[in-house]
């Protein structure tokens, strides 16, 4: 015995000592710069403070060509010039890795390769930059999820993987090894597009393959993830999921829901556009538009929301109030479902790396497993019940607008806020209600710039200078507004429509755009900030310049 424990001793002497959770992140920092460096070697980059409006800098230090590959394209666009020899992959992908400091390249050679000895591309994507957010740990094909697999057979490149929070679960993309890039944030699909003056499309579960999808809270299925495409354009949108539809992801994951894309569905929103004109309903609570009943919106939100309500009756479409079932009580049943565990695989995770949680997270999960409360067996059922019951009455009041509307119908969309601001300042993503209950309701739901704060316009009224909030919640949020610093942030809704209507989500979305933004997507202002750290994540202000509009991203979240 004495021997074995000796020799025990010596074998545990020889392994080396397990690296902290400081020093990998360290390391993976140090990774990541050195990827980034060679292509912004060279770059005279502006400050955040000489150059505020990120959207404009890649035209001051890309070449004609790689601006106009970057911005004058739609995806569809792209594709088609691809296919055609009139724009080879090398040639786009090193303007959009440029244009994002990452260095992907030899895929880009692969396909040109393909392409000039069999003179046909490799797949219906040959050769179109993609960048994903967490849908799988791209760093071998074995960890792959199916959709990346597919896309990259396709014959997209895949160029750039971007930053999560802890757990999924910090609406600012915030963890231990990156600070939040940005003075003005906003995490997922819907709150990014809104954020960065793009577009967003939340599906319903079910409708997208989600096999193989790295994810948190796996098996929690009472408020599950969804993945969806951000992109430029309404066209975009549409285009990626036709591509991924005509996949027939069904056959191979076992819950996606066999659900072509239906060109019939935008047909019949067309069609009642040209003939008796949409029912939209606009969420209103104690005669208040866009508000939630939880946290009031702040004034440029409010003025958006008003302006898209007086252009589309102006264009002949029936508006009306919509006060469904108090979204409090669905905001309550979605934190209820997410922390039922009593953040048991939060810290289990955390645990593997030796990382606390960061506050945001801990707030709702504690700092160390036991601080809070996980739900036995027949609470869980119980919980199920209540969300299903709230779900039942919220679509038969959905139903009963059919009495109030003149087609006799009930709405077709519902349009309210993305969120009660129009971006936030880091440290200050309170409440994210708007977003999360589309997600409990599991609807279909399009993010669509409308028009960028002002300053001018936007200052605070003489009733809103007397406004009480109803919660210190309600207070935190109304008083983080401030005119001068979210000045040019991009103001975006939300269109909702029902459970698997993304076809229709789309159209409707696309009628709205027409009436009330016909210019199309927003330019972002993305005020770059030091982090609290420069040594740690100085590339992080780099990154963000490059990001943004210029790409088509798929995401995912639970509340978002």
């Amino acid at each position: 015995m004495a021997t074995s424990t000796q020799d025990h001793t010596a074998t545990s002497q020889l392994q080396p000592a397990r690296k902290s959770w400081q020093e990998i992140g360290a390391a993976k920092r140090q990774d990541i710069k050195d990827k980034i460096a060679p292509w912004v070697a060279g770059l005279d980059l502006p400050t955040a403070e000489a150059q505020p409006n990120a959207t404009k800098v890649p035209a001051t230090v890309l070449s004609k060509d790689e601006v106009d590959i970057t911005e004058n394209y739609s995806a569809e666009q792209l594709v088609t010039s691809l296919a055609r020899g009139d724009l080879t992959a090398v040639q786009t992908i090193k303007a959009f890795s440029k244009r994002a400091a990452v260095a992907h390249v030899l895929r880009a050679k692969e396909l040109d390769e393909h392409l000039e000895k069999t003179g046909v591309p490799v797949g219906p994507l040959h050769g179109l930059p993609r960048f994903v957010s967490w849908l799988s740990n791209i760093d071998s094909t074995e960890t792959e999820s199916w959709l990346v697999k597919k896309l990259r057979d396709a014959g997209a490149i895949f160029y750039v993987k971007t930053n999560v929070p802890t757990s999924l679960m910090d609406d600012p993309c915030r963890h231990h090894q990156w600070c939040t890039n940005r003075k003005l944030a906003g995490a997922s699909v819907r709150y990014p597009a809104g954020v960065n003056g793009v577009y967003g499309l939340r599906t319903s579960t079910g409708r997208l393959p989600y096999m193989g999808v790295a994810n948190s809270m796996e098996g929690q299925e009472a408020n599950p993830s969804t993945i969806g495409p951000m992109a430029r354009n309404i066209q975009d949108l549409r285009f990626m999921m036709r591509k991924i539809l005509a996949m027939a992801p069904w056959l191979e994951d076992p819950k996606c829901l066999p659900l072509p894309w239906h060109d019939d569905d935008e047909s019949t929103v067309n069609a009642r556009i040209a003939s008796t004109g949409l029912t939209i309903g606009v969420l209103t609570t104690a005669d208040e538009l866009g508000f939630d009943g939880v946290v009031k919106c702040h004034p440029p939100v409010s003025r958006v929301l008003r302006e898209t309500v007086a252009k589309l009756e102006a264009a002949g479409h029936h508006v009306i109030p919509f006060t469904p079932p108090a979204h409090s009580e669905g905001t309550k049943l979605v934190f209820e479902c997410l922390s039922a565990d009593g953040g048991y695989d939060v810290h289990k995770t955390l645990a593997a790396s030796g990382e606390p949680a960061i506050p945001q997270v801990a707030i709702s999960y504690g700092t160390a497993l036991g601080e809070r409360p996980s739900k036995s067996l027949n609470e869980w059922w119980a919980l199920l019940q209540r969300k299903y019951a709230y779900q039942q009455r919220y679509l038969a009041y959905w139903n009963s607008t059919a009495s109030s509307t003149r087609t006799g119908r009930p709405v077709d969309a519902v349009v309210l806020p993305l969120g009660p601001s129009a971006s936030f300042e880091r440290e200050k993503g309170f409440y994210i209600g708007y977003t999360a209950l589309g997600n409990m309701l599991d609807v279909s739901a399009a993010a669509i710039p409308m028009d960028k704060v002002d300053k001018a316009k936007d200052v605070l009224s003489e009733s809103d200078r007397q406004y009480v909030p109803i919660s210190d919640l309600d207070r935190r949020v109304w008083e983080s507004y401030n005119a001068e610093t979210f000045d040019g942030t991009p103001v975006a809704i939300q269109v909702w429509t029902r459970k698997l209507e993304e076809e229709k989500a789309l159209a409707i979305a696309q009628e709205v755009e027409r009436i009330v933004a016909p210019n199309g997507a927003i330019d972002a202002t993305l005020r770059v900030v030091d982090p609290p750290d420069p040594s740690a994540c100085s590339y992080c202000a780099k990154l963000s310049l490059f990001g943004g509009r210029d790409v088509t991203v798929a995401a995912s979240f639970k509340l978002l």
